[in-house]
């Protein structure tokens, strides 16, 4: 009996204890390991009318690639099923998709653009998402990053709406997921995958086993007939997923799965989110399928009574804010109010932008101003050095300021470019990237590393010290494909003043450039590499994020661990302070908790330990340590008692200082900072570096510190604070914190919102 009919079979599910990885599917965007049975080689058919591009996706029955068509350059996926290899039940169900597709025609499905034969290979011609899938969306978000309200019911809205088209069409999808849910340019969700569909009046039998664990249904897991509503308890798979940022129902083995999903056992949404979109997980959830409405229901009353009772609730709300009076609220709600309940007028999607800010704080003096870029640009990654500075949008444009003696900015121009026109004033789009999506950037000592989507890296400016990764010291003042990564995909990269370490999507770390302290963490005598070079692993558990300081490099893992390796400058790294350097990664044993951000300056490191909690290593000359003096610091870790209160997101360190922000939209710092004592000194600033100063950057250097003073502030005090008013709320127009980047003088504020633009007189 083959592996794929012993799934089929129901009392798999009262013996299995294997794990969930060894599961098949039949998505073409896996969540489990597929079986390699049935999967289609790398060398394809060749399609003279078509422009190959990439592969998008495989599955047990083949692979979908990404194609231009040549007659009008349009993208299109086309699945590609090799029917040779196939069992005459395989075969069928792969006729059965090109059946169901052509069936359908909805805003909020995939679109069948057609079939084709080319020897024994099925070609599926299909529209093309540029947005990704869910799942890969809800993968990028941070743990603590919820996802609107707002947004989660549109996206659940645009599904059940593709569903309940579908039921009406009598079609089961039977493989709803968020794997399966793709999205356009525009955030519009589209469902896709119906190779397991089945049409309701055909004769395939509703007891067989098919599609992905997470997502079965009570009935299936019992092996009964199923019918349109195990697709609803998909759907609530599905709303629980994007709510909690994780699957629904998770086990380490199949046997555990089913009794959970068997009594209902979900991982309930986070508190911040309202009671009525609980209720409504609650609903798809129901164990008795009698129970769950049909989909033509949720999408006609029970969504649109969740947008009008979220009241001042447009997003995610955070555990602090109160939820007792919302959810005495719905207890006074019965079945009968929900159903007489008429339909609303459902609002119009908002769309979130970003403001970048420059925020100046110094005694009683506070100032922000926005910096000039795209008004409704959505700013996913700000990059600097303290002299250059790189923006990227969700779109995939670079936005490049500062100075660029060396090409850093990637604009061209380099070292040709005069004297005096060196520093780039304001932020100018790199046309140079304009045909790759980049995801990321970092900035180095006169140099900018970028990665895309496709994993690609690329690499402009200073490269003296072999930072650029070409194997040379040649500067380049355009972005320039690193050649020795084009086989690996690069998820993140960190640069130090003079070296880069980069991560793949494997977990491994590739490390180039110039370090005398063990920064490289290739062993005390390698202290240059211009080429990539993969460093050893960190043990059995695998690295989720690296970060870059000056000479040192610091890797996180999916354990929450931390391991490092450089200069251990005043006990920075936590290794002991007879301990000047380290060669190679390196445990930090100090941190015991579970590590969920970090950032290293020059002599003083802090941590975001599982819980919003800072903790701190190093020097405290410049009351850094968040002790509440500035004397000589301990050498463990310590804890910021002066922000324990608060559920810290983000932290990053400054020379002298450390700046964080919580998940209530607060930015708090401590340590010492620089300033002009007066109320007006944005306006002194903007005056004299514009009008007479010029692009001189040494001249502006010497008035800097002839005009700054500094200050020391031994507790943590509350820079700015951002909120909504109750009248925005309720129109759903929010405020949050991206990002924070201190500089030497400032802070930028990267602020995200759906606040609508004001436009001028």
């Amino acid at each position: 009996m083959s592996e794929k009919q012993k799934i089929s079979k129901v009392g798999v599910f009262s013996k299995a204890t294997t794990d969930l990885s060894t599961l098949s599917t039949l998505s073409r965007f896996s969540d489990f390991q597929e079986p390699t049975t049935h999967l289609v080689s790398s060398d394809e058919v060749t399609l003279p009318e078509f422009e190959r591009l990439k592969v998008v996706g495989r599955g047990s029955f083949g692979i979908a690639v990404l194609y231009r068509r040549r007659s009008d350059a349009s993208l299109v996926v086309l699945k590609q099923v090799k029917l040779n290899e196939l069992s005459t039940e395989e075969r069928a169900m792969a006729m059965n998709e090109v059946e169901v597709f052509s069936k359908l025609h909805h805003p909020n499905i995939i679109s069948y653009l057609g079939n084709f034969l080319r020897g024994d290979l099925l070609l599926i011609e299909m529209e093309y998402a540029e947005g990704g899938t869910l799942a890969q969306v809800i993968a990028a978000r941070a743990p603590m990053d919820r996802l609107p309200e707002r947004q989660i019911l549109t996206i659940i809205e645009q599904i059940t709406s593709a569903v309940a088209y579908l039921h009406a069409q009598a079609i089961l999808h039977r493989d709803l997921k968020t794997a399966n849910v793709f999205l356009s340019r525009r955030g519009v969700a589209k469902i896709g995958d119906f190779g397991i569909s089945k049409i309701m009046h055909s004769k395939v039998d509703t007891r067989t086993i098919l599609g992905t664990p997470y997502y079965f249904s009570p009935e299936m897991c019992e092996g009964r007939d199923y019918d349109a509503k195990s697709d609803i308890w998909a759907l609530g798979c599905i709303l629980g997923e994007m709510c909690c940022l994780k699957k629904a129902f998770s086990a380490s083995n199949l046997s555990q799965l089913v009794a959970k999903i068997m009594s209902a056992q979900y991982l309930p949404p986070p508190a911040g989110y309202s009671a009525c979109l609980r209720n409504l997980l609650k609903i798809l959830l129901q164990v008795n399928p009698v129970d769950r409405p049909c989909a033509s229901e949720v999408l006609q009353y029970w969504i649109p009574l969740v947008y009008r009772n979220l009241g001042p609730q447009k997003g995610y709300t955070y555990p602090r804010q109160m939820e007792e009076e919302a959810a005495a609220a719905l207890e006074q709600l019965t079945l009968k109010q929900y159903t007489e309940e008429s339909t609303a007028a459902l609002p119009e999607p908002l769309s979130e932008r970003s403001v970048l800010y420059q925020l100046h704080s110094f005694g009683p003096g506070v100032s922000m101003r926005a910096l000039p870029l795209p008004a409704k640009a959505r700013i996913t990654r700000v990059a600097t050095n303290g002299a250059h500075f790189i923006a990227v949008t969700a779109e995939g444009i670079v936005y490049a300021w500062g100075d660029d003696a060396k090409g850093q900015l990637g604009l061209g121009a380099g070292n040709a470019r005069a004297a005096d026109v060196t520093w780039k004033h304001y932020p100018s789009k790199v046309e140079s990237l304009k045909d790759y999506t980049v995801i990321g950037a970092s900035c180095g000592d006169q140099f900018t590393i970028f990665w895309t989507n496709t994993g690609l890296v690329l690499s402009c400016g200073d490269n003296s010290r072999g930072a650029l990764g070409h194997g040379d010291t040649i500067n380049r003042s355009h972005p320039c494909v690193v050649e020795h990564l084009r086989n690996f995909k690069v998820i993140h990269v960190a640069c130090g003043s003079n070296h880069v370490a980069a991560l793949t999507s494997t977990g491994t770390i590739f490390v180039w450039g110039y370090s005398r302290t063990g920064a490289l963490g290739l062993g005390s005598s390698t202290t240059f590499v211009a080429t990539p070079t993969p460093i050893p692993s960190v043990g059995d558990t695998r690295v989720s994020a690296i970060y870059a300081g000056n000479n040192c490099t610091v890797a996180l893992t999916d354990s929450g661990d931390v391991w490092a390796t450089g200069a251990n400058t005043k006990n920075r790294l936590g290794f002991g302070k007879g301990v000047s350097r380290c060669a190679k990664l390196r445990k930090i044993t100090q941190i015991v908790k579970k590590v969920t951000d970090l950032s290293v300056s020059e002599e003083h490191s802090a941590f975001i330990l599982e819980g919003g909690y800072v903790i701190t290593l190093g020097d405290n000359f410049y009351g850094q340590r968040g002790l509440g003096h500035n004397k000589c610091a301990p050498e463990a870790a310590n804890l910021v008692t002066g922000i324990k209160s608060k559920f810290i997101v983000r932290i990053r360190c400054t020379s002298t200082g450390s700046v964080v922000f919580s998940d209530d939209n607060v930015v708090s710092f401590w340590g010492t900072r620089f300033g002009v004592p007066t109320e007006n000194f944005p306006e002194t600033l903007t005056n004299t570096s514009d009008s007479h100063l010029g692009g001189n950057t040494a001249a502006f250097t010497n008035f800097l510190v002839a005009v700054y003073k500094s200050e020391l502030i031994l507790d943590p005090i509350d820079i700015l604070a951002l909120y909504s008013s109750p009248d925005q709320l309720a129109r759903g127009h929010y405020v949050k914190i991206g990002d924070i980047i201190p500089l030497q003088h400032s802070t930028l504020i990267l602020v995200h919102t759906t606040n609508p633009l004001i436009s001028s007189p």
